[in-house]
């Protein structure tokens, strides 16, 4: 696992745990990356979390990440 999608998917972990509830984009963009990241580099990450089947992101919705396994 990269350096960049380890960090979001600990951010992920970390923030649903703590809330309940998944983060937006724009969250993950600025705080797992330390706002080092546009939107679209976090889309970027998140897209390739999916695809190592770490989460599943549900197209058009604001907070729309489903935890798929654990760590």
């Amino acid at each position: 696992m990269t350096k960049n999608k380890r960090r979001a998917w600990i951010y992920l972990l970390r923030y649903y745990s703590d809330w309940g509830f998944m983060p937006t984009l724009q969250e993950i963009a600025d705080n797992a990356f330390g706002k080092r990241m546009t939107r679209e580099g976090a889309r970027y990450v998140l897209r390739q979390l999916e695809r190592d089947r770490k989460i599943k992101v549900e197209p058009n919705k604001n907070r729309g990440i489903k935890l798929v396994s654990e760590i």
